[in-house]
């Protein structure tokens, strides 16, 4: 189960957010620029960079069973996305 709250990275408030199956990475959803993005970063190197471009009002995200995929809802559309390369 993942456990899900409101936070801040960088100076925009983060909704959505899963972290990896192997507590190394933290994918979370926020507004930095124009709509929501979906935002990775490295706990151990402290490396925050934008992981995938969506521009959306709305976003979800779950991360797969086996880690190896983010299950996103984006204004109503569906997505699979590969957790390593976005």
């Amino acid at each position: 189960m993942t456990e899900r709250r409101s936070s801040r990275f960088n100076t925009s408030p983060a909704g959505d957010w899963v972290l990896s199956k192997d507590g190394e990475k933290l994918y979370y959803v926020t507004s930095f620029e124009k709509g929501n993005d979906i935002w990775v970063t490295d706990l151990r190197s402290k490396e925050t960079k934008i992981f995938n471009k969506l521009g959306a009002n709305g976003v979800s995200l779950e991360l797969s069973q086996d880690g190896k995929f983010l299950f996103v809802v984006a204004d109503g559309r569906a997505m699979k996305i590969d957790a390593e390369s976005g």
